[in-house]
């Protein structure tokens, strides 16, 4: 309780009591320093520099696991849209699909259908027109997926991701 952290940079520091939480709104450097208050007078114990970077762009994926390629198509009805997935990050962060759009491209004679995503579901209309193909060599794109990740201002697009449905093996 006598512990006083201070963080110069852009962020904020909270918690108490030997346990601290820090966020950081702005790559670069910052700099923590641990004082002790002790009648009235701060002294520094330590400090320490940081360099802050921004989260790097996670990968767009179907339930957790599926970037792109050959899917059957109850696989890609199961999952329910896309995720964004950060692959060997060091810390425990999520970013949110906050949007995409979804091309769907029948292999028979029937029309191509695009649809915008509000979010990381796919849409009922997209739902509804993946359930009535055949699922053997029909192809669903998903384009400008659009994320936000702790700390991003505003959402940023990570691409885009090509699948091949194929028919159910009972493999699956």
């Amino acid at each position: 309780n006598e512990l006083i952290l201070k963080l110069e940079g852009k962020g904020t520091i909270s918690g108490g009591d030997g346990n601290y939480n820090v966020v950081v709104t702005q790559p670069g450097e910052v700099i923590i320093t641990i004082l002790r208050l002790q009648d009235k007078v701060e002294t520094p114990i330590s400090h320490q520099k940081y360099r802050v970077k921004r989260i790097p762009d996670p990968a767009p994926m179907i339930g957790n696991t599926f970037r792109g390629g050959v899917i059957t198509k109850e696989k890609l009805l199961e999952a329910k849209g896309v995720q964004a997935v950060l692959v060997n990050f060091d810390f425990d962060a999520l970013c949110e699909v906050v949007g995409f759009e979804v091309t769907i491209l029948p292999k028979a004679k029937m029309d191509a259908l695009t649809v915008v995503a509000y979010g990381p579901g796919l849409p009922q209309a997209a739902q509804e027109y993946v359930e009535k193909l055949s699922g053997d060599g029909d192809a669903v794109f998903f384009d400008n997926i659009k994320v936000k990740c702790p700390g991003d201002a505003a959402a940023r697009n990570i691409g885009s991701m090509a699948c091949k449905l194929a028919p159910a093996t009972g493999r699956e």
